[in-house]
């Protein structure tokens, strides 16, 4: 049996990296099997999305060149946000993915996780380029692969673009450390225009290969620094041509951030709490100078071994990258590799002497670092996987309520959740759109999710209204009825008039009202504080047409005088507003008042719904009559 065990031991350290490698892809495979019952999730709808319409759009009917120029405009326009990038590498993955995976989440997730698998085992390789010590590679790829900031690129297929950047910068600086052969060259600098063509933030690359030349390879600098100028040169012309390349496309670097929109306060403590991830949930301005004196600490500590300064220096420089957007763990995916490789060396050896104790107390240290980023990994994916669960519990509902939908129908929801325990769930409402037309098989849907529903008189026989709340889908077939049964003026009738006799006639309580019911030819409420305002049922009156406004009320108060407000909502607003609204004054001596109100409405989008306010202090109304007069 010893013999055996012996025999086995040699095999594995013969075939290390293979070991390694198929270590590797265990440990993944393991910690993120949630993600494969998690489905598409957030902008993964789009990504997808768009390709899969491309596709059925040209190459369907064998258009090619029609297909080509989409593959272009989508490696230059983002379809999620509409602005410009220049991502080819990402473009071309994400559309084999399409080719090789179609709609199947499942496949998609196995990209992911491969890619991941690949970026941890160039992170190992790249560890002992850098150190020749195996126990620091190993320990480097596991802090990497374990790490909770990489769970959110790794889940959701939308961040992929951040996986690709990674590993390629950490491949083109693998190549780069390699013996100098045409060969390593060449791979360097094709690493490096497919890590430029993956994200914006590996632009910073040349500057990770410069940082690398003034660690290991000072003398040389020193002594012959065109040399070296010349080795840096094709990787620097390679971030200007593309810069010069966007520039000339668009005429500028970007049109959704700029530097200096984010406060360096909050970049600096965002991207430090990724980094102390999951050992801290939050960090202040001071935690922040602390942890950064600990780095430094750290460099001072272990000045001989080059890897860890620079490892440590490798983190802010690649996100320099980052500068003009906000902090996102997605964006920490290329600067955690410097963290890996400077821990990696550290934990591996945490004291210069090779005992057996200290190698022991690397050990202990270790297994408990890894057991805590571990830990923080499955939390994080669960995070992820209850907002895939959340997806599909809501296209269950819809579909149980409506297995068909009509062509051309129009969705509206309100109250889809955009984050959920810091899962994305439906951050962008282009998803909610795709992810119902793959429900429906129909292209034609609309679908939109929004804080309110809005007001709509077309098409009603194509229109339905969602709320979400709690996991549960209710459709608000009773807001298309009364849309339906809205009121307007006419030739022949020139008044919309509410009397009260036998009920409330549609209006509604909505704040600080109670007892409000009709009774003896009045609407009968008291108000409970200073701001009760109810709705009126839907109208429909052009402002061209609206005369004025007469409303007959008693009211009895402590205060003599109240202010009291009528409020409009036309087809174009989203909702009541400030400057949309007439004031009068109420008195309070409970006797029967008529108070005519002129209106003047800007636009030509017809009112839709009133608001009424008719006190600012807690009183007893009797709203007699309510009339609106069309000229």
């Amino acid at each position: 049996m010893l013999e055996i065990s012996e025999h086995f031991i040699r095999i594995l350290d013969r075939h290390r990296q293979w070991t390694l490698l198929l270590g590797l892809a265990l440990l993944i495979a393991v910690l993120y099997a949630p993600v494969f019952g998690m489905g598409f999730v957030t902008d993964d709808f789009i990504e997808v999305g768009v390709r899969h319409d491309d596709a059925r759009d040209f190459l369907a009917r064998d258009d090619v060149a029609g297909w080509w120029s989409k593959f272009v405009e989508r490696a230059l326009i983002d379809p999620v946000s509409g602005t410009e990038m220049f991502r080819p590498t990402r473009q071309f993955i994400f559309t084999a993915d399409y080719f090789m995976w179609y709609l199947d989440p499942v496949g998609y997730h196995i990209t992911n996780l491969l890619l991941l698998l690949a970026a941890c085992f160039v992170v190992a390789l790249l560890a002992w380029q850098l150190t020749r010590r195996t126990s620091v590679a190993l320990v480097a790829s596991l802090l990497f692969a374990l790490h909770p900031v990489h769970t959110a690129p790794v889940s959701e297929m939308s961040s992929r673009g951040h996986v690709i950047a990674g590993l390629f910068v950490a491949l083109t600086v693998l190549f780069y450390a390699l013996p100098r052969t045409r060969r390593n060259t060449l791979l360097a600098l094709l690493s490096c225009v497919l890590a430029v063509g993956s994200k914006e933030t590996a632009l910073t690359t040349p500057l990770l290969l410069a940082l690398y030349e003034v660690i290991y390879h000072r003398e040389e600098l020193r002594h012959e620094p065109r040399r070296v100028m010349l080795r840096q040169l094709p990787f620097w012309l390679i971030v200007a041509g593309a810069v010069a390349l966007r520039l000339v496309l668009f005429g500028r670097l970007s049109s959704r951030y700029a530097v200096g929109s984010w406060s360096w306060e909050y970049q600096v403590q965002g991207y430090s709490l990724f980094a102390l991830a999951p050992f801290f949930q939050d960090i202040t301005l001071e935690g922040t100078f602390l942890f950064f004196a600990a780095l430094v600490i750290a460099m001072v500590l272990y000045r001989s071994r080059r890897q860890v300064r620079f490892g440590i220096l490798w983190t802010p420089l690649a996100l320099l990258g980052t500068l003009a957007y906000p902090p996102q763990e997605r964006y920490f995916f290329t600067a955690s590799i410097g963290l890996a490789i400077a821990f990696g060396s550290i934990l591996a050896q945490p004291f210069n002497g090779n005992t057996r104790w200290a190698r022991a107390a690397g050990l202990v240290v270790t297994a408990a670092v890894c057991l805590s980023l571990g830990a923080g990994s499955i939390a994080r994916i669960a995070d992820f996987r209850n907002a895939g669960e959340i997806v599909q519990t809501v296209l269950a509902q819809v579909k149980t309520l409506h297995p068909t939908m009509p062509r051309n129908a129009r969705l509206y929801f309100v109250g889809l959740p955009e984050v959920v325990r810091k899962g994305y769930v439906f951050n962008n409402a282009l998803g909610v759109q795709y992810v119902m037309q793959w429900l429906y098989d129909d292209r034609s849907l609309r679908a939109t999710n929004g804080l309110h529903f809005p007001v709509v008189f077309n098409a009603l026989d194509r229109t339905f209204f969602f709320e979400y709340e709690r996991r549960k889908i209710t459709e608000r077939a009773d807001l298309v009825q009364a849309l339906r049964e809205r009121v307007t003026c006419s030739s022949s009738r020139k008044a919309i008039v509410w009397n009260f006799g036998k009920d409330a006639g549609g209006w509604q309580a909505w704040n600080e009202m109670e007892a409000f019911q009709a009774q003896d030819g009045a609407l009968h409420l008291r108000t409970n504080g200073n701001d009760a305002f109810m709705g009126s049922p839907f109208i429909e009156v052009p402002p061209r047409d609206l005369e004025r406004i007469e409303i007959q009320m008693r009211a009895k108060a402590d205060k003599r005088t109240l202010n009291a407000e009528v409020y409009w909502q036309t087809a174009e607003m989203p909702d009541f507003a400030s400057e949309a609204r007439t004031t009068f004054q109420v008195n309070a001596d409970e006797a029967s008042r008529k108070y005519v109100l002129p209106f003047a409405v800007r636009g030509d989008a017809p009112i839709v719904r009133l608001r009424f306010d008719p006190t600012d202090a807690p009183a007893e109304i009797q709203i007699e009559r309510i009339a609106l007069y069309c000229r």
